[in-house]
């Protein structure tokens, strides 16, 4: 996300400046393609596979499977959240270009009121995975209005391309996550903590390959 950022504002800034209209709104969509389909294949592998990573990787010692349940629960969570959170930095630049840094503030201040309501609400209910929740909301929440007052104010011309494309890479993450999820099964007795640590290591890491493989294929 951070990456994006930083290659995406001075690209845009120099195209605005120059006039490019059509230039900036292209790398604008190009931009939230690139984000889009790294993040998207992202959340469906953390929701579908977090236990198996977090077993994997942390359950051994005083680390039970209560505790994988509820650190697993937490990340697929996060997951979720995580396209939305690497937005944020695709669409700032589309403010701070334009030398406007009101607008984002204010809407991470909203965001941030937010996000404590949801968590202090939440979290007597479903305790971690409470404001693992509320970061999600709020940091889709944020997105959504960054983009939405693009959109409003003429700064980022909706594109069928995009809607298309996007589309597309939600079908490719889907089937990836339905593929990921009948693989896991089937690996299942090499990811349980009673096999070899390097026999679930290499069963985690051919989960991986393979949801990669699937999601590629399909997205292009």
């Amino acid at each position: 996300g951070i990456a994006v950022g930083v290659v995406l504002l001075p690209e845009l800034a120099r195209a605005l400046k120059g006039g490019h209209q059509i230039e900036a709104a292209n790398i604008q969509n190009r931009s939230m393609e690139f984000v889009l389909f790294l993040t998207l294949p992202a959340a469906g592998a953390l929701w579908v596979i977090s236990d198996e990573i977090v077993r994997v990787l942390y359950e051994r010692g005083a680390f039970s499977p209560d505790t994988t349940s509820i650190v697993a629960g937490t990340l697929a969570i996060y997951g979720l959240g995580l396209p939305g959170f690497v937005m944020i930095k695709a669409l700032n630049p589309g403010f701070f270009a334009r030398e406007d840094t009101k607008t984002p503030m204010r809407i991470t201040m909203l965001s941030v009121v937010v996000n404590c309501i949801l968590a202090v609400s939440l979290f007597p209910l479903f305790h971690e995975r409470g404001i693992a929740t509320a970061e999600a909301v709020s940091g889709w929440l944020t997105a959504l209005l960054l983009f939405v007052t693009l959109v409003r104010r003429g700064h980022w011309p909706l594109e069928r391309a995009l809607a298309w494309r996007v589309a597309r890479l939600i079908v490719a993450t889907l089937v990836m996550a339905v593929s990921l999820e009948y693989a896991s099964g089937f690996l299942a007795d090499r990811l349980a903590p009673s096999s070899p640590l390097l026999e679930q290591l290499a069963a985690l890491g051919l989960l991986i390959g393979f949801a990669m493989v699937v999601y590629f294929s399909v997205a292009f």
